[in-house]
């Protein structure tokens, strides 16, 4: 993968979290929140995957995007927190794989889904000041990532190993 980000958070950036246009992406356990409540960033989304734009005579180009997403959180205060573009005359993919979900578009799927869980609270510390902890032991997140990933990064961003039951997202939970 030309890029390919592991063990990171990521929260309230504007019009999206991550954007991406075109290329080829791997993410591993990352959460990303986007509860910015701001007016100007009113319809802000944790995620968007685009394989088009226009170009300076309105006319759409094309680039294709492939997109890997593992053990990773992504949230946030709109009912669909991914956002896709995509026109036909560039292949595109993308894989979630156990990742905890808010959409209400893509709930329910399994073409691009592997063990996602969808709308479910994952219960982060403090989202509006980037606090993305798991703070609840009653969070959805806690043991289900997948070993192969948690293996890959096996300490999350407080240096908490993750080995043999990871958490999805970029911490680990801790029961205080």
């Amino acid at each position: 993968y030309p890029v390919e980000v592991k063990n990171f958070a990521i929260a309230n950036c504007g019009t999206a979290n991550f954007w991406a246009f075109g290329g080829d992406y791997r993410l591993v356990h990352g959460t990303f929140s986007d509860s910015w409540s701001g007016n100007e960033h009113k319809d802000n989304v944790a995620m968007q995957l685009i394989n088009r734009a226009r170009d300076a005579n309105n006319e759409f180009f094309y680039y294709p995007i492939n997109v890997e997403v593992d053990n990773c959180i992504i949230y946030g205060s709109q009912k669909d927190e991914i956002v896709t573009s995509f026109g036909p005359e560039a292949d595109s993919t993308y894989v979630f794989d156990h990742c905890l979900i808010k959409s209400e578009r893509f709930a329910g799927a399994t073409a691009g889904f592997n063990h996602c869980l969808f709308n479910l609270e994952p219960y982060l510390a403090n989202e509006l000041t980037n606090d993305l902890h798991i703070d609840s032991i009653a969070s959805p997140v806690i043991g289900t990532g997948n070993p192969i990933f948690g293996n890959e990064v096996p300490y999350d961003l407080d240096g908490v190993s993750r080995i043999g039951a990871p958490d999805m997202g970029a911490f680990q939970f801790i029961n205080r």
